[in-house]
């Protein structure tokens, strides 16, 4: 591994760790990219990876992903089963449309557009774009902003629809969600 190799490293896990005393979404991915891109921001010779960290990268999200599939996983599905399928119908057939635009607007490849279209979570798209040989600076900034706006737009979604309800007088719709303070 040569010097700029591992400087990156080091600053890719000082930015994760950065990254993940802010609590937001992603912030790992975030603060460790934003570290590591510094390095190429004062000069350093740019660093490269050996093909099986990807590797390894695509086994730890697999992992990450199994390790979270349990029988009760597996029967709590069956009872949400309708609402998913629908969920991922409008979200996929949308995450294709809006692929299929960015592909023919700003000629993107077919597969840099998906993944950056994709709604599936940042860090497998990214790792996915880099195994796939699209272009991850596109995907990864794409689903940053993204985050970026779901993170600053949902308070204020909500909060708008909670100042509708109660101009109308409806009950709330918390469905039994937990309420802040755990209770």
């Amino acid at each position: 591994m040569s010097w700029n190799t591992l400087v990156v490293f080091c600053l890719g896990f000082l930015g994760g760790v950065a990254g993940q005393k802010t609590r937001i979404p992603g912030g790992v991915l975030i603060g460790a990219m934003l570290f590591a891109a510094s390095a190429n921001f004062v000069g350093m010779p740019p660093a490269s990876l050996p093909p099986f960290y990807n590797l390894s990268l695509q086994i730890m999200a697999g992992c990450l992903v199994g390790i979270g599939i349990t029988t009760k996983t597996l029967k709590d599905l069956k009872k949400i089963v309708a609402p998913v399928l629908l969920n991922a119908l409008i979200i996929l057939t949308g995450g294709i449309v809006v692929a299929v635009v960015i592909s023919h607007l700003f000629f993107w490849g077919r597969i840099t557009s998906w993944l950056a279209s994709s709604p599936g979570r940042m860090q497998d798209m990214v790792i996915f774009s880099d195994s796939l040989g699209a272009d991850t600076t596109k995907v990864a900034g794409v689903h940053i902003m993204r985050t970026i706006s779901v993170v600053i737009l949902t308070p204020l979604i909500l909060k708008g629809h909670d100042r509708l309800r109660k101009q109308k007088n409806l009950p709330s719709q918390n469905d039994g969600e937990k309420k802040k303070g755990g209770h």
